[in-house]
């Protein structure tokens, strides 16, 4: 499973190509998604499918100068599951973390 995704959104894509500011993420065409869900999405497609991100892991690279309840955690996930495409899961490994499965 050494297989990576590309997921980033295209406010990020731009700001690394053209350092153009834009003021919306958007993973999908007209979809936006808040700055927490492209974090998140940056940090999973970062490592190979199937790469458990622990959960100390996503709240430092989410809410690096927060603190946030796992309530919080719970709902990002939901909300990144909103906009994946269909092929794309993110899974709970209870105690340890979530990570991306490819259908």
């Amino acid at each position: 499973m050494s297989e990576k995704l590309t997921l980033s959104c295209k406010l990020c894509d731009n700001k690394k190509e053209n350092n153009e500011i834009d003021n919306q993420h958007q993973l999908k065409e007209n979809y936006p998604v808040s700055d927490h869900v492209c974090r998140v999405l940056s940090l999973m497609s970062s490592k190979p499918i199937g790469y458990i991100h622990n959960y100390d892991d996503i709240f430092n690279a989410v809410w690096p100068d927060s603190v946030v309840s796992s309530n919080s955690l719970l709902l990002l996930i939901h909300n990144t599951r909103k906009v994946l495409p269909a092929d794309i899961k993110i899974y709970n490994v209870r105690g340890k973390g979530y990570f991306l499965s490819k259908d």
